[in-house]
């Protein structure tokens, strides 16, 4: 099989109102021509285009979808690992403007984090622009999205837009890799970082419910059993008093249930030097 002659694929989305131009801004970036011809889209459409970001050969699978209520069930199922959607409105059709935050909703719903950026096609014409520019920049800061003004049929800022988005999304990807990296190397970090010795009253409490299950270092079993070789004896080391004989076992049930019943300030002097 022969080698991939791109270092990453992504799958980019085109949605917004019929008729805002967004299978002309497709047919722009891919294959750079234009039709003044209105087809209406039928379902979903995509071409492909390869590009140079930073060094890297990227792959970008570009889907245009239809913009028609009917089409709606169809499209939806084509946000799956999508990387980017381009959200389009015509400026000079201030109604597709407003659908806007309606397609950005419809992102949430199906995605659950992905690059967007809206843009606003058919700029070639003053007299004819309804949306201001500044109008739009505000909405889109207010959410959060990066604002593009394009003309597909002068091929205004078509490729300018593109390349600015895929370098996000490609920005992105390299973002969520190494936090996984992090992540998982933080993971493993911990994994094999010695567990720390719990508090004596965490100790204590984990001694009362279940006291014969916890081994004792033998160290500490015979330093123990050196100095303290009898019941109620004290340690004479470190000043504890201990009324169980351990004798490089458990701890017995008499040494948890007396600790418990100590005040809480004098647990820290008097634990048995077999819990430490």
């Amino acid at each position: 099989m022969a080698g991939k002659d791109y270092n990453h694929l992504f799958k980019l989305l085109i949605i917004g109102d019929s008729s805002v131009g967004k299978s002309s801004l497709l047919l722009r970036f891919a294959d750079n021509s234009f039709s003044g011809s209105y087809i209406t889209t039928i379902g979903v459409d995509f071409k492909i285009r390869t590009v140079d970001i930073d060094g890297e050969r990227v792959k970008l699978q570009i889907w245009d979808t239809a913009g028609q209520e009917r089409f709606r069930t169809i499209t939806s199922t084509y946000y799956r690992n999508t990387h980017g959607v381009i959200i389009v409105y015509d400026v000079t059709n201030p109604e597709s403007f407003v659908n806007v935050k309606r397609w950005l909703n419809e992102i949430s719903q199906n995605c659950d984090n992905v690059c967007k950026i809206l843009v606003g096609n058919k700029n070639d014409d003053p007299a004819r622009k309804q949306v201001d520019t500044q109008d739009a920049v505000r909405f889109g800061e207010s959410m959060g999205v990066r604002v593009f003004e394009t003309s597909a049929k002068e091929n205004v800022n078509v490729e300018e837009m593109f390349m600015a988005f895929t370098h996000m999304v490609l920005r992105a990807k390299k973002q969520s890799q190494n936090r996984a990296e992090r992540d998982e190397a933080g993971e493993g970090h911990r994994q094999h970082q010695r567990p720390q010795r719990p508090r004596p009253q965490e100790e204590g409490k984990e001694m009362l419910l279940s006291p014969r299950q916890t081994t004792q270092p033998h160290s500490a079993h015979r330093l123990h059993k050196k100095h303290s070789n009898k019941i109620g004896k004290t340690c004479l080391r470190r000043k504890v008093f201990c009324v169980s004989n351990c004798r490089c076992k458990c701890l017995k049930l008499s040494c948890a249930i007396h600790y418990a019943k100590l005040p809480t300030n004098r647990r820290q002097l008097v634990l048995p030097y077999c819990w430490l």
